[in-house]
């Protein structure tokens, strides 16, 4: 994995920061039904609607505005969510009526072993510093045995290999490190797969996520220049995006793997 780290001073935060992710969703405008509808086309429905039958039952670890929660329920899942940050939760079931929305904590699910069908969590174990296993252990545990679990995380392409990145955070300037915060880790294919297996799954497939502009772009150039940035993701238009490799530009991975259908028992990692 490698540890990610920014700049005090430059709107920096970390990712177990509620403050933060409340502060960021309140800027979010929940009405707009249109975009819960677009989540249609992404890879991460298509790999949910290929395995998983209507009626499962699904956990969305690490929901925030419970769009998936929407999203999934509309289309016949029965879904709960859970996340951190409680007002966001409380705002989210004010606006839309009784959805099944849990606060807590994805390292300590409050939920009974093996009563999940799938567990989703979009871009969330990233930010764990300690790393990924107590939370990958806990939807090992409330999944039923051949259920599937869903991750995306950040992914360290070819491109990023190339700038500041660097394995375990070893480029922080010595004596400067009360100057910096943990961000989030970004993995590779096999560094994820290794995470997963050590937890006890088996790996079924990775997807890669759509080339953006938040991919291409440097955060302090996009945080500069906005307009351009949002310029840049209309021009990515699908077919520049089918030119474009996946494997050199994209911002995200896709992992989706399953617990042994015999269940068992294995070690917990870490």
């Amino acid at each position: 994995m490698f540890k990610y780290y920014q700049r005090v001073d430059s709107q920096a935060f970390s990712g177990q920061d509620c403050s933060y992710w409340s502060e960021v969703w309140n800027r979010w405008d929940l009405s707009n039904e249109k975009q819960i509808d677009q989540l249609e086309k992404t890879p991460r429905w298509q790999e949910i609607a290929r395995r998983v039958p209507s009626g499962s039952r699904l956990l969305e670890a690490g929901c925030g505005l419970g769009s998936w929660v929407r999203f999934l329920r509309k289309r016949g899942y029965n879904v709960v969510g859970i996340d951190f940050v409680s007002e966001i939760l409380q705002r989210v079931r004010t606006d839309f009526g009784p959805l099944q929305l849990t606060a807590g904590d994805i390292r300590a699910l409050p939920f009974p072993g093996e009563s999940f069908d799938s567990v989703l969590s979009w871009g969330v174990i990233e930010h764990l510093e300690e790393g990924p296993y107590s939370a990958l252990n806990e939807f090992w545990r409330v999944l039923r045995p051949g259920g599937s679990a869903f991750l995306t995380v950040p992914y360290i392409n070819q491109l990023r290999r190339r700038t500041a990145f660097t394995e375990n955070g070893d480029n922080l300037p010595p004596g400067k490190e009360d100057q910096y915060v943990f961000h989030q880790y970004f993995f590779t294919r096999s560094q994820l797969a290794e995470c997963c297996r050590q937890c006890g799954f088996r790996l079924n497939c990775f997807a890669y996520e759509r080339v953006t502009a938040k991919t291409l772009l440097p955060i302090r150039l996009r945080e500069r220049f906005p307009l351009a940035t949002r310029v840049l993701n209309r021009t990515l238009t699908p077919p520049l995006r089918n030119i474009l490799s996946p494997e050199l530009l994209s911002s995200m991975i896709l992992a989706v793997v399953s617990k042994p259908a015999l269940g068992g028992t294995r070690d917990p990692a870490h």
